[in-house]
């Protein structure tokens, strides 16, 4: 019983919440769903009477948010690892969780065996995020770093323009130094999927390895995006 990954589901909707429950005990065994929370300040609560390993947090909820709560927590239980599920994926929610102390932000459609899998992974300390959310980040960075070069005109590469929002997230991971197999954990993509991905990347850069292409980008200071 000690091995198994103790949860705590925080939703103000009683149908998704219990039926969250049922679902991760019918389909995965090393979780022990020790409470349910309707409201941010039951979350607190039981975070502080259960001591779970993981909380599956909403955003939006009466008498105290999800955000919030999850930044109350973190301060007080550094240790409890806090994931929001949700169905709002706007920029402010989702920064807002991320200061707060949230290591997980993960839209309300993911399936459930992709979802078991997102809080094995988050139970040993990686970051998960929604694809479609990883994407929007990285597209809001890239326009910002755009307006600015654009200010300073200082205008980025080609290459780098021609590639997908996703494709410029994983150069940015390259950078930082990440393996093809922690950037999938980080993305949420096969490793396979990031080799493909990565194919492409050197094909748009014009070089043939990591090196070359970490050089590169380094040169243009996309790094620094």
């Amino acid at each position: 019983m000690s091995d198994r990954i103790k949860l705590v589901l925080a939703d103000d909707q009683t149908l998704f919440r219990e039926s969250l429950s049922n679902i991760l005990k019918l389909k995965a065994k090393e979780f022990d769903v020790v409470g349910l929370a309707q409201n941010g300040e039951e979350a607190v609560a039981l975070a502080a009477s259960t001591a779970p390993d993981i909380i599956l947090m909403d955003v939006r909820m009466p008498i105290l948010d999800g955000v919030e709560a999850t930044k109350i927590i973190h301060e007080r239980f550094s240790d409890i690892k806090i994931m929001m599920l949700t169905t709002f994926d706007d920029d402010e929610y989702i920064l807002h969780a991320i200061q707060n102390g949230a290591i997980g932000y993960i839209i309300k459609t993911i399936p459930p065996n992709e979802l078991i899998t997102s809080i094995m992974a988050l139970k040993n300390g990686i970051f998960q995020m929604s694809p479609s959310i990883a994407g929007k980040l990285a597209r809001q960075k890239v326009w910002e770093q755009t307006k600015t070069n654009m200010l300073n005109k200082e205008p980025l590469p080609s290459w780098f323009l021609s590639l997908r929002a996703k494709e410029r997230a994983l150069l940015l991971l390259i950078c930082q130094g990440y393996t093809n197999k922690e950037i999938g954990n980080r993305l949420y993509l096969a490793e396979q999927t990031v080799k493909n991905y990565t194919s492409r990347i050197y094909e748009a850069m014009e070089v043939d390895n990591r090196h070359a292409a970490i050089k590169k980008a380094l040169d243009a200071n996309i790094d620094q995006l």
